[in-house]
């Protein structure tokens, strides 16, 4: 796994938390609107709706119950990957990758947001030249020292 790739996990778990909500609405609103009888003429039909409602609402909370554990999960890989940002020696390397795969900011707007010690800011070529060495950094010193090289 590359640097990028494990830093990367943080948004992929927002992807899949962001996903996993939306078919949770999607059964419960279905559930909701699929709970009335079918009127005709001359009788009312009853097309197991209710053992419909019951199934998506259980789906979605089953839904409901993963996208919990998938939050505890990001809140804990969070937490580690920020304590492994930071134990970069260079403070520019931890704000860039703190910015842009914690923060989810684009490296343009890295590159807006940093400033060198005199004020002036960083150009967004120079940002991304930091970015890569930043990379080997992490690459180098955190995931070889913890064998997560696969």
């Amino acid at each position: 796994m590359t640097a990028k790739e494990y830093l990367r996990q943080l948004k992929n778990l927002e992807i899949k938390i962001a996903q996993r909500r939306d078919e949770r609405d999607r059964l419960i609103a279905e559930a909701m609107g699929n709970n009335s009888p079918r009127l005709t003429a001359d009788k009312v039909q009853s097309s197991g709706a209710g053992d419909q409602m019951g199934e998506k609402l259980a789906d979605a909370a089953d839904i409901q119950r993963e996208v919990e554990w998938l939050i505890n999960k990001l809140i804990a890989d969070r937490h580690r990957i920020i304590g492994e940002i930071h134990t970069l020696a260079d403070a520019r390397y931890i704000q860039i990758l703190y910015l842009h795969y914690v923060e989810g900011k684009k490296l343009e707007d890295v590159a807006e947001i940093m400033v060198k010690t005199n004020g002036k800011p960083y150009s967004y070529d120079h940002i991304a030249s930091l970015h890569g060495m930043a990379l080997q950094e992490f690459d180098r010193i955190i995931l070889k020292s913890h064998g997560n090289h696969e």
